[in-house]
């Protein structure tokens, strides 16, 4: 596919694990491959079906991929795709990319668990509470008095 990539002078080549079910060692190695064949821009789509969706999100940016898929709450088939909010929390922390409204995400987030479309394994205030490197001991702090997630961001962030 890289080889045939390179011949059609495609922008963007996608490595799709759409049943979840491959490993960050997997993701390197394919990735890898791919750059000895093609200097074509590769993107990474991961399901979450063995809960490594943001770990292979990771080694396919530490690999060499650009572009990294990701569905609000991890909205997809199946176990879903990787969650947005988590991957933009790792990029926060990790990569100190700020340029983003995290709130409106936040609030988006919530907004979407309200119609129950969707099964939810990560609680949001629990979120800001791992973004902020804050104890259980101030969850009912940062949540007095909001009545959303935006304003916990927003609390917690000060």
């Amino acid at each position: 596919c890289a080889e045939f990539a390179r011949e059609t002078q495609v922008d963007v080549l996608y490595l799709a694990d759409s049943n979840g079910r491959l490993t960050p060692a997997r993701i390197t190695n394919l990735i890898h491959m791919m750059h000895e064949v093609s200097t074509v821009k590769i993107g990474f789509h991961a399901h979450d079906n063995l809960g490594l969706a943001m770990s292979n999100s990771i080694a396919a940016i530490n690999a060499g991929a650009t572009f990294i898929d990701a569905s609000l709450r991890g909205m997809g088939k199946g176990a879903g795709n990787l969650k947005l909010e988590l991957w933009m929390s790792y990029l926060r922390k990790s990569q100190h990319i700020y340029h983003y409204d995290y709130a409106l995400l936040l609030e988006q987030a919530e907004q979407l668990e309200k119609t129950n479309m969707l099964p939810s394994n990560v609680a949001l205030d629990d979120l800001v509470l791992g973004l902020f490197d804050l104890g259980i001991e101030d969850k009912e702090r940062i949540i007095a008095n909001t009545n959303n997630i935006g304003q916990i961001f927003k609390n917690a962030a000060a």
